[in-house]
Formats: C-alpha cells, sequence, structure tokens
C-alpha cells in the first residue's frame, strides 16, 4: 500500500471528524439553547460535578464528552502527524504498511485520551473551586498561558522531537514494538507541544468549531515552518493577540 493512499484513508478519518464534531456541536447547543445553558465549559462542568442520580447515565456524560474530545484531536492532529506516518511508511515493508500506521496511529490516539480524560476532570474541579465568571475567562486564560507555553524550552523540544523518527526494525514483535514506542512517544510529544492549543477549543463554548479552525491552522503552520525561535515568538504573539479577542467576545 502506498503512502497516497494511507494518507487519503487518514485524511478522510480526519474529514469524518470535522463533519461529526460539527452534527454534535450543533445538535448540543440547540438542546442547550432551549435549556438556557451557557456553554460548553459549563456543560461540562456541570456534568462533572454536579451528583446524578443514575450513576450510568453520569458516566455516560462524561464519556460522550471524551468521546467528543477524541473526535476533535483526530479531526485536528491526525493531518499534522501526517510526515510521522510517511515515515512510518518509508520504513515498513510494503506489505505490512497499513498494519504499521494503525499501530502506530492507536498509540499515539491512546496518549490523547488519556489527556482527553484528563482535561474533563480539570475542568470539572475547576468548575467547583472557581467563580462563576470561569465559563466566561477560561478561553482567554488558556490562550494567554498557551502564548506564554510557545517561548519555554519544554515546547521546543517537544517540537523538535516531534521532527524525529527512530530506527525500526523490519520484522518480528520488536518491530511492533517499536512502532507502539513511537506512537507513545510522538503522541506525548505532540500533546506537551499542543496541550494548551487543544484546552483553548475545549473551552471555547459555543464558538468551539471557529476556535478549531484556527488553532488547527496554529497547528498546522508550526509543523510545516522551520522550527526558529522566530516561529515561536510569532505564533506566541498571535496567540497573545487571539486572547484579547476571546477576551473581548
Amino acid at each position: 500500500m502506498t503512502y497516497r493512499i494511507i494518507r487519503a484513508g487518514l485524511l478522510t478519518v480526519a474529514t469524518a471528524s470535522w463533519v461529526t464534531v460539527t452534527l454534535l456541536h450543533t445538535l448540543a447547543y440547540t438542546a442547550a439553547a432551549e435549556s438556557n445553558a451557557s456553554g460548553h465549559a459549563q456543560l461540562v462542568c456541570k456534568m462533572i460535578a454536579t451528583p446524578s442520580t443514575s450513576g450510568v447515565s453520569h458516566l455516560a456524560a462524561i464519556g460522550s464528552d471524551i468521546g467528543t474530545n477524541i473526535l476533535m484531536t483526530l479531526a485536528m492532529m491526525v493531518p499534522a502527524c501526517l510526515p510521522a506516518v510517511r515515515f512510518v511508511v518509508v520504513n515498513t515493508f510494503k506489505a505490512k504498511r497499513a498494519a504499521s500506521v494503525l499501530v502506530f496511529i492507536g498509540s499515539f490516539m491512546l496518549v490523547w485520551t488519556l489527556w482527553a480524560l484528563a482535561i474533563v476532570i480539570v475542568v470539572g474541579m475547576a468548575d467547583t473551586l472557581a467563580s462563576p465568571l470561569l465559563p466566561t475567562t477560561l478561553l482567554p486564560i488558556t490562550l494567554g498561558l498557551a502564548a506564554l507555553w510557545q517561548v519555554t524550552p519544554i515546547k521546543r523540544a517537544a517540537m523538535r522531537a516531534c521532527h524525529s523518527g527512530p530506527t525500526l526494525p523490519v520484522s518480528g514483535w520488536r518491530a511492533a514494538a517499536a512502532l507502539v514506542h513511537f506512537g507513545l512517544r510522538y503522541g506525548s510529544n505532540c500533546v506537551t507541544s499542543c496541550w494548551l492549543l487543544m484546552a483553548a477549543t475545549y473551552a471555547a463554548g459555543h464558538a468551539m468549531l471557529l476556535w478549531m479552525v484556527a488553532l488547527s491552522a496554529v497547528i498546522w503552520f508550526e509543523r510545516t515552518r522551520p522550527r526558529t525561535r522566530s516561529l515561536f515568538r510569532g505564533t506566541a504573539a498571535g496567540l497573545g493577540a487571539l486572547a484579547l479577542v476571546a477576551l473581548t467576545i
């Protein structure tokens, strides 16, 4: 299987994820408007912090939110990880390329799934401890932190690691183990690099789709440009400007 076919399949998955998130978002906020709810972050906080009369329905609500987060990750991050997918394709036998890519993507998404679980818990705790202004200030605060994160050495190191790949054995259990390790390592570096950008989309409330598009562009721009200090300073300035825009909305 060629890289072009694999890339087309992954982009189809990303497109389907965008469509699904859009439909779910539209349905959720139609229902929220009818019940006078006021935003995604607030709704999630209520799901976590408010006792439920049914443990099953409570867990189902949390699971649904984690599932939406995973779809957001597929939509935003799969296109950004295509260079790593190409690395896997180039370094595996043709007959094993599809399976190798599935192992890599599965390991990559496992890291983001754990992140999705963590962010749901953190938002719920923040709503319990913080003021009623949290739903309206969460987005600009998150974007401001993302701007600061852009210029840290940890961010730069994670971005450099995202552009390097290990030696992959050609066959046997060592090949599978190396792919799992590569996927987990790549996912960890990706989370380290982009976690606040993804958190910002989660905090955007009714404007989530708009911010998903804007921050996907930031992620894609970072992945396709030379990794210089001016790049990180420029994206930091852009995110700072977006934080000011979010504060005025």
